[in-house]
């Protein structure tokens, strides 16, 4: 084994202190530009109140206003703040969210009310991206939620009605739902260009959305709903009329958008043209970096292109599920009803690890956030 001298061991210590840095810069920033908003957000929207129930986040190690940029080569690796940590995020009614830095052990349940039902607290959906975490839901109003840490929430109300689905894409947030969109350009801190969709197709009831890369300046934006898919290729301003099967959850990768729930799983490579099939068992679809993996009523679907299929028999009745990479790790985690949460490697045999409780809200959706 080849021994590195003083020069380049300090070499070595100070690329990664650098890589440490910025890999903390980008979800530092969120946290101190949200904790800043607080301060300045009163904007209103139509005349109603955007911002609600704002909670300023606790400044965590490293954070205050005494962080400077005066590390250098001589300092040792133990030294400076650490990268933050990813975690993943559950959410549902009643305003419950809960977060776990392992997907096995969860921590800061919080909620807004017992016993939530169909109502403004509701959180529906989650999305994630360029370090933070977004939650959308309500019922006659809609309801934002962002946090970076998974413990602290900023909550912003509307009164244009419930959004049901939200994606994050090239430094844009959307979000949709009934009969309406809105969209972020600064990561959550405000909310603009709210829009009315479709009227003519029953309110247009979005249950997911996603973002797919397809090279273009803007990327697309895909929504599913009750009336079928739709999507914006002008970042969440406007969107192609709902068309193809219905679906309420749908996920992007390989260029390609996979959509599963109300009786059908589907696919398509532009959001305008899909292939469908009968697969009424499936309720969620995550796209894991290499494959879809869809699941529901025992079963676990893989595909890396949505077409071609190889379906197998889980050990569980997991219907919403969410990938990540804890520690180098790759891990699924799934949830049924109520709020019984799994973890797995595989996809296929999963371990309880937070048994049911029906006294507890019930989860909608969970995310992981890198």
């Amino acid at each position: 084994m080849m021994r590195l001298l003083p020069r380049a061991l300090a070499r070595r210590a100070l690329a990664r202190r650098t890589l440490a840095r910025r890999t903390t810069a980008r979800r530092t920033t969120a946290r101190r530009t949200l904790a800043f908003a607080f301060a300045l957000l009163t904007t209103t929207m139509g005349g109603c109140p955007l911002v609600d129930g704002l909670v300023e986040p606790d400044a965590g190690p490293g954070e205050g206003e005494g962080e400077g940029e005066g590390e250098g080569e001589g300092e040792g690796e133990d030294e400076g703040e650490a990268p933050p940590a990813s975690f993943f995020l559950a959410v549902g009614y009643g305003g419950r969210r809960t977060s776990s830095a392992d997907g096995l052990t969860w921590e800061n349940d919080n909620q807004d009310v017992a016993a939530g039902g169909d109502d403004d607290n509701l959180l529906r959906a989650a999305c994630a991206g360029d370090g933070i975490a977004i939650t959308v839901g309500g019922s006659l109003a809609g309801r934002m939620m962002v946090t970076s840490e998974g413990s602290n929430f900023q909550s912003y109300i509307d009164e244009l009605g419930w959004l049901g689905g939200c994606a994050v894409g090239n430094g844009v947030i959307i979000a949709a739902g009934s009969a309406r969109s809105i969209r972020s350009l600064d990561g959550g801190l405000t909310w603009v260009d709210p829009a009315t969709h479709f009227y003519d197709f029953g309110n247009w009831q979005v249950r997911g959305a996603t973002f797919l890369d397809d090279g273009s300046s803007n990327g697309v934006f895909a929504v599913a709903s009750d009336h079928g898919m739709a999507i914006s290729t002008d970042a969440g301003l406007t969107y192609t009329e709902p068309t193809g099967p219905r679906a309420k959850r749908i996920a992007a990768g390989n260029g390609a958008l996979v959509a599963v729930g109300s009786g059908t799983r589907s696919s398509s490579v532009d959001g305008l043209a899909w292939t469908s099939d009968d697969r009424p068992a499936l309720g969620d679809v995550v796209f894991d970096g290499a494959r879809f993996v869809a699941i529901g009523g025992g079963e676990t679907h893989f595909s890396s292109d949505g077409i071609s299929w190889d379906e197998q028999t889980n050990d569980s009745s997991v219907y919403n599920i969410a990938f990540g990479v804890i520690d180098g790790v790759p891990l699924y985690i799934g949830s049924a009803y109520k709020n019984v949460r799994f973890s797995s490697s595989d996809a296929l045999t999963w371990t309880i690890s937070v048994a049911n409780d029906d006294a507890a809200n019930a989860i909608e959706d969970l995310i992981f956030v890198p």
